[in-house]
């Protein structure tokens, strides 16, 4: 289908928005239903409805002789106040999603591209706004900004990424003409892209080959941390390092190295290839690793096909079957799964402690859209005494 036929489908600001949601060299998925329904679901709806929401607030203070005072920069970066904290906690899960573009960390790269932001209240307000566990936080950061080196970009990496958002986003300059970074490419010793997407490929301040290195991390990131999907897996690899930046890296090196950054991976393939990974980094803790992922590919989805080192379900067949039925469950909902080294919260144990978990697909995180997932012990699962639910 032609960009002539999608415009021919949907209106042409909702094509702009949608195209305008992700980065031009990104993958997307456009959803042609989507983008012309009239509901909040339809993120185009959503901003056209509250734009005439405002137009008509402005006009009826108008109409009282009431002029709104123009809020400077400085003002409308600041949403930390207790009230508009607690408007955020009293929000619906998933209601709005928060883009917040840090970009540096770097003191003087900020104050050379002319933003004014304080790391120290940007963190507390994310954090604030986590305890909620109701809203989306997405957190960028631009490689090859003036005054950033590949040192420095390291340490911004780390600053952002131990706030834990659920979206990282790690895009790269451009260099638009007629832009600010355009008129100094000359000052900042920009070598770039001459065609879209006008991306900088190296700068006085980080070599072509550190660039090459930041663009591994980058994927490595939005395919083991921005998809959710190993989560808790890198919750135990990040205790081997001392560097977040440094553990993608090198994980990006794994995938070079044995030819797996040139072909697609589903996802129980890349489960294996993650779990080669950490027995390359750190082999006396295998069966931790092996754990997590099996904890990270359940909570997301009741899957048919398991990693080829994953324990045979056959062998508790009986046990999980006579579970199942004694409580009324039906196994198209739920999963059970047995865990000795990671606790109801998916968190490595200091020493074995065998467990049940039950995740129950038919009950969903409204924000992450995780399953449910509720503890047994091993008496419970032999029918020894009563169950009692709790939902995690």
């Amino acid at each position: 289908i032609t960009l002539t036929d999608l415009i021919e489908e949907v209106p042409v600001d909702a094509a702009r928005f949608f195209f305008n949601m992700r980065e031009a060299n990104t993958q997307m998925d456009f959803d042609l239903t989507l983008a012309v329904e009239q509901s909040s679901q339809n993120p185009v709806y959503y901003v056209q409805y509250a734009h005439a929401r405002i137009c008509s607030i402005l006009k009826n203070l108008a109409a009282e002789g009431i002029t709104p005072r123009t809020c400077s920069q400085e003002e409308l970066m600041m949403l930390n106040t207790p009230e508009e904290l607690e408007l955020f906690r009293r929000m619906r899960p998933g209601l709005i999603q928060l883009e917040i573009g840090v970009q540096s960390t770097n003191l003087d790269t900020i104050r050379e591209i002319h933003r004014k932001m304080d790391f120290e209240k940007v963190s507390f307000v994310v954090r604030e706004i986590q305890k909620g566990r109701n809203i989306h936080q997405h957190l960028d950061l631009i490689a090859g900004l003036p005054f950033e080196d590949y040192d420095s970009f390291r340490r911004s990496f780390a600053d952002v990424y131990r706030l834990k958002p659920q979206q990282l986003q790690l895009g790269f300059l451009k260099v638009l003409k007629g832009s600010y970074m355009y008129e100094h490419a000359s000052e900042y010793g920009l070598i770039y892209r001459t065609k879209p997407p006008y991306e900088v490929l190296a700068s006085k301040w980080v070599s072509y080959d550190e660039m090459l290195e930041i663009r591994l991390v980058e994927e490595m990131l939005e395919l083991h941390y921005n998809s959710g999907q190993f989560l808790t897996y890198l919750t135990v690899l990040e205790q081997r390092y001392a560097s977040a930046f440094q553990m993608f890296l090198d994980m990006g090196h794994f995938y070079r190295s044995h030819g797996y950054l040139d072909c697609s991976h589903n996802r129980v393939r890349r489960t294996e290839i993650v779990l080669e990974f950490a027995e390359s980094v750190d082999a006396g803790h295998r069966a931790a690793y092996e754990e997590a992922l099996i904890f990270d590919l359940y909570k997301i989805e009741k899957s048919k096909s398991r990693p080829i080192w994953a324990r045979d379900l056959a062998l508790e067949k009986k046990k999980t079957s006579a579970y199942l039925r004694a409580h009324g469950l039906e196994k198209k909902y739920c999963h059970l799964e047995k865990f000795n080294w990671l606790d109801a919260r998916g968190t490595l144990r200091q020493k074995e402690q065998p467990m049940w978990l039950l995740f129950d697909y038919e009950v969903r995180d409204p924000l992450t859209n995780e399953a449910a997932f509720t503890e047994i012990s091993e008496a419970e699962m032999e029918g020894d005494t009563t169950w009692n639910r709790s939902e995690n």
